[in-house]
């Protein structure tokens, strides 16, 4: 995984959903080097500058990233990155920071009621 000498950094995206792709396209306009996972990459066109793998083939993505983001929605185990890849992600050596996001789409339709934490996915 060769490295531009203007990269930023590698930004590595479980997830390539709605927001994950805008994180994504403006990680790359901002000069970083950008790996996103999917389940099923087959036929799918990342947008330019993002470099799309199969989720289950991203430890040397892990290894190589200065910058994680967690995008993948809980299933009912939890988090899909950390249940796959938990000894990866705790041995990337090159890592600066990690982060999560999540949207209340998760919870599916609820009527207008409220979402807080303690809601189940």
């Amino acid at each position: 995984m060769a490295s531009p000498a203007n990269e930023v950094g590698c930004l590595l995206v479980f997830g390539l959903g709605y927001c994950g792709t805008a994180i994504a396209v403006g990680a790359v306009a901002a000069g970083y080097r950008v790996v996103a996972t999917s389940r099923t990459p087959e036929g799918k066109r990342p947008p330019h500058g993002v470099e799309l793998i199969a989720f289950d083939a991203a430890t040397d993505a892990i290894a190589a990233a200065t910058h994680i983001l967690e995008t993948a929605a809980p299933d009912e185990h939890g988090d899909p990155a950390l249940a796959r890849h938990a000894v990866a992600l705790a041995a990337a050596p090159s890592l600066r920071w990690a982060g999560m996001l999540s949207t209340t789409g998760v919870y599916g339709d609820r009527g207008g009621g409220w979402v807080d934490e303690t809601t189940p996915p």
